[in-house]
């Protein structure tokens, strides 16, 4: 799984056992719901992010 974040490189995410797994969930939190750079905060500022992301990938 891949996410790219604005002004920051890509960030990858695999995981294969429950260690990776517990790795994941903290760097999705990290990098996503306690990033202070996303408003509104949390889980409703990366579903806003990933909106406008889409409504721009169906006009082109």
């Amino acid at each position: 799984m891949m996410f790219i974040l604005h002004g920051q490189k890509d960030v990858h995410f695999n995981f294969s056992n429950v260690i990776d797994l517990n790795r994941w969930q903290k760097l999705i939190n990290e990098k996503f719901l306690e990033n202070e750079d996303i408003y509104p905060g949390g889980i409703s500022g990366v579903l806003s992010i990933l909106k406008d992301t889409f409504r721009v990938l169906s006009l082109e």
